[in-house]
């Protein structure tokens, strides 16, 4: 049939023609959608049947397997992924359209951040750190920003609006400039905070972590940590006595004895001294749930013979089952020193490991201790606790105490 509209002089019989001519069109192309949706449902079939018979297992496991396994092949939570890169869960989304959607519909897979391995230079921060966010849906958060790693402020801002996600973070940050950190973090369980300078209460900013604000606050790291003599408020910056864990890093000495004075409820204290030699408290400490101890120096010189047993030697800790002790912190008699603490506090020891020691004096320690010594000369250096294996550590030990409470 042909058309007359190029026909000036149409007729009604002409114009009746091309509108059954449209008519015929439209069908037409109604027959040639329904064949495509058949050869798309048939291809479709197809496919499926040849992924049923892959030789590749992965294939036929169902999603939440699937989900299970890419789960596994990220560090264990509370640690973190890389955000880009082969060890970042991404890659799962490259392989094939399934991942793909698997992955995307696995929260546990984007909840736990690396921000340092971001490179702003090829990727924006908070672009990346939005995109995780909204990946990880309602899943408590566990952020990891080292010393080393500069966050934008639109980053920090769109981290401080699933506040009551965190569970476990590390920041390096100033107070004053984000005081909201100290604000209700419900879901908050460990805290490492490098607070850039000396806590900014002396300026009159409260930055005090009240217990209803933090109620599940059980861990602690903090360097630096300063306030000024003149300023009570070392007591009442964090609530002390719900912690189960506490690593203090180079602390000033009166801060670090009030602290003391609060934390009845530690399972594990790390205290980690600058090269000076501070007065340890004027009377004893009793800690007594506390089962793990580590005292160790930074930026010493391993042949000092200055006297720094002050802090060991007013410790009461009846509980105590694991010691990691640097040997200048309990000098001029380290044996002596230990044998003292066990006697004092009336503890038996099953682990004692000596880091920058004299190992000649095993036998001695043994046999005045009653117990196994070992010792540590990886760390006989002035890195301390700055060394990246000795962070994994204690980092590690933390989050074993908290996962342990359940």
């Amino acid at each position: 049939m042909t058309s007359n509209l190029n026909n000036a002089n149409s007729t009604p019989s002409s114009r009746a023609e091309d509108r059954a001519l449209i008519a015929e069109i439209h069908q037409q192309q109604a027959s040639i959608t329904q064949l495509i949706q058949k050869l798309r449902d048939k291809t479709r079939e197809i496919s499926q049947t040849l992924d049923a018979a892959s030789p590749f297992p992965f294939h036929q496991l169902p999603p939440e397997l699937m989900a299970s396994i890419f789960t596994n092949c990220l560090p264990t939570y509370p640690f973190c992924a890389e955000m880009v890169g082969r060890k970042s869960p991404a890659k799962f989304m490259l392989v094939c359209r399934r991942w793909r959607d698997i992955a995307l519909s696995t929260p546990q897979l984007w909840r736990a951040m690396d921000i340092g391995s971001i490179n702003s230079r090829y990727v924006s921060q908070l672009s990346l750190v939005s995109l995780w966010l909204q990946h990880s849906k309602s899943m408590p958060l566990s952020i990891d920003a080292d010393s080393f790693t500069h966050i934008e402020e639109d980053t920090m801002k769109a981290l401080f609006a699933h506040k009551e996600r965190w569970e476990f973070v590390r920041f390096q940050l100033d107070m004053a400039k984000y005081p909201g950190l100290k604000d209700t973090t419900p879901l908050l369980r460990s805290l490492e905070l490098n607070t850039d300078s000396y806590l900014p209460s002396s300026q009159g900013i409260d930055v005090s972590f009240l217990p209803r604000d933090v109620p599940r606050l059980r861990a602690v790291i903090l360097w630096d940590f300063w306030m000024p003599s003149h300023f009570e408020g070392t007591a009442t910056f964090f609530p002390w006595s719900q912690l189960t864990a506490l690593i203090l890093l180079y602390p000033h000495v009166s801060n670090c004895n009030e602290i003391l004075q609060h934390t009845k409820q530690l399972i594990h204290f790390e205290l980690i001294m600058s090269s000076s030699s501070p007065e340890g408290p004027e009377s004893n400490i009793l800690l007594p749930d506390l089962q793990s101890l580590v005292f160790a120096r930074y930026g010493s010189d391993p042949d000092e013979q200055s006297e720094t047993t002050h802090y060991i030697s007013t410790l009461v800790l009846p509980a105590l089952r694991k010691i990691r002790v640097c040997d200048i912190m309990i000098r001029p008699n380290p044996v002596a020193a230990l044998k003292a603490l066990v006697e004092r506090s009336g503890c038996k020891l099953e682990e004692v490991c000596i880091t920058g020691g004299r190992s000649g004096a095993k036998e001695i320690y043994e046999r005045e201790l009653g117990t196994y010594v070992w010792f540590d000369e990886s760390h006989v250096g002035t890195e301390g606790w700055i060394e990246e294996d000795e962070q994994a550590r204690a980092r590690q030990r933390i989050a074993d105490i908290i996962l342990d409470m359940g």
